[in-house]
């Protein structure tokens, strides 16, 4: 049977945007702003899936850092937020396939929140959606 893909439904990180390496960035920024020794890639690469909270006490014990773990967190997030302002990675190869073959495009909204993914599709990926 031929079917026609006329849309897609994603969770837009991985897909089409990495910003793995904006966390790793920020936990350093994170750690170099509290003292720490900075975590290596090795290091920080069985952190990726887990929840902040356990990422916090496994990159204190790490980098040799302690403090209260909500306010370390703030920080983290402030990082993060701040590489976002500069720029999240394209999957570029993965956006030009969509955008040639005119593919509207869906997403799923989840821990980012709707308004979000709105402003990134379009501001970066030049996407208007429609929820």
């Amino acid at each position: 049977m031929n079917q026609v893909i006329k849309g897609l439904i994603w969770d837009i990180d991985g897909l089409l945007v990495d910003t793995e390496w904006l966390h790793f960035l920020a936990w350093n920024n994170m750690v170099k702003e509290a003292g720490g020794k900075t975590l290596s890639e090795e290091e920080y690469r069985p952190l990726v899936g887990h929840g902040w909270e356990e990422n916090m006490k496994r990159v204190c014990r790490l980098a040799g850092i302690s403090g209260d773990d909500n306010s370390l967190n703030k920080r983290r997030q402030m990082h993060y937020a701040n590489l976002c302002d500069h720029g999240i990675p394209v999957i570029k190869k993965k956006v030009i396939a969509i955008k040639k073959n005119n593919m509207p495009i869906f997403n799923i909204f989840q821990a980012r929140g709707k308004m979000f993914w709105q402003e990134l599709l379009r501001f970066v990926f030049f996407f208007t959606i429609s929820c």
